[in-house]
């Protein structure tokens, strides 16, 4: 296992991490169904996948959004932006491993203004501690700006890979509260910098830290 971590704590020049103007942008709003509801309540996890899928950069609703069990797959090369009411919602489940956004064995992605909130409150599988914000494994050049993660059953970002890491992750400016066990769990990295991010009140099963670092 190799892991170096980063911790920066002065202001990152945007352009140095994003660079809005030189893509198009798809509204994956458009992907969703007719009549679709804008409350949260309705699972529309196959039809923002298909967007995902079909489109590199993506601005996705700007209303919360039910996710399933299954979580968002990322491919490489992606960039999604979150409007400002955009946010979106892990769905109750008993699964004892899962994720709500999954980034495996990809590389240059940008996610900003995510707003992510779990299930913890609504998990009826009543053990485990393996429910994701993030799962990140594998991964090169990965980047999460301006973003918040809360009330996950697991870890609010995982990083790792088994024998491959991740490398060159980027946490800017995200803040990560109220997740049953950690904040972020690093089991494999390299380059992984965390950046004017505040980590909070991890809680509900061990080691409920911050930052984890593991063997």
């Amino acid at each position: 296992m190799f892991v170096f971590v980063f911790f920066i704590f002065n202001e990152v020049n945007s352009n140095e991490l994003q660079c809005y103007n030189k893509f198009e942008f798809f509204d994956i709003t458009n992907c969703l169904p007719p009549n679709y509801v804008k409350d949260g309540s309705v699972d529309y996890t196959e039809f923002i996948q298909k967007g995902l899928n079909d489109f590199s950069n993506v601005i996705m609703p700007d209303f919360p959004i039910l996710i399933n069990e299954s979580g968002l797959k990322i491919k490489s090369n992606s960039h999604i932006y979150f409007k400002d009411n955009s946010k979106v919602v892990t769905k109750s489940n008993s699964l004892n491993f899962f994720a709500t956004i999954w980034l495996l064995d990809v590389k240059n992605v940008i996610i900003d203004n995510l707003v992510l909130v779990g299930n913890r409150d609504k998990y009826f599988g009543g053990k485990g501690e393996w429910g994701f914000g993030i799962y990140i494994d594998k991964s090169d050049n990965i980047t999460i700006n301006n973003s918040k993660i809360s009330n996950c059953w697991g870890d609010g970002i995982y990083i790792g890979g088994g024998s491959k890491p991740s490398t060159n992750v980027f946490i800017n400016k995200v803040n990560i509260f109220s997740n049953r066990r950690n904040g972020i769990t690093i089991t494999n990295g390299e380059n992984v910098h965390i950046i004017d991010s505040y980590i909070s009140t991890s809680n509900g099963t061990p080691p409920m830290a911050g930052l984890c670092i593991e063997p």
